[in-house]
């Protein structure tokens, strides 16, 4: 997905990440490979690619991306 743009708000820099359908997606920078290395994963030395405040956050989105393709009758659209 192309980068489109990056925002900032309280919780910090995000990148408005271009679907292919067009769609555009805030996330957090440390989810791409345009970030530079977070300590706390350079210190797990490839054990935890992610931190668990990125997981709890990614699985929120899973969800709230999972009630919008239910509210169309599971279609990709």
């Amino acid at each position: 997905m192309p980068c489109v743009g990056r925002r900032f708000n309280r919780e910090g820099e995000r990148l408005l990440l271009q679907a292919e359908d067009g769609a555009v997606w805030s996330v957090p920078p440390q989810w791409t490979d345009l970030s530079i290395l977070d300590p706390e994963v350079v210190i797990s030395d490839g054990r935890a690619p992610l931190r668990v405040t990125d997981l709890m956050a990614l699985a929120d989105l899973v969800e709230r991306l999972s009630g919008r393709l239910a509210d169309r009758g599971g279609r990709n659209v």
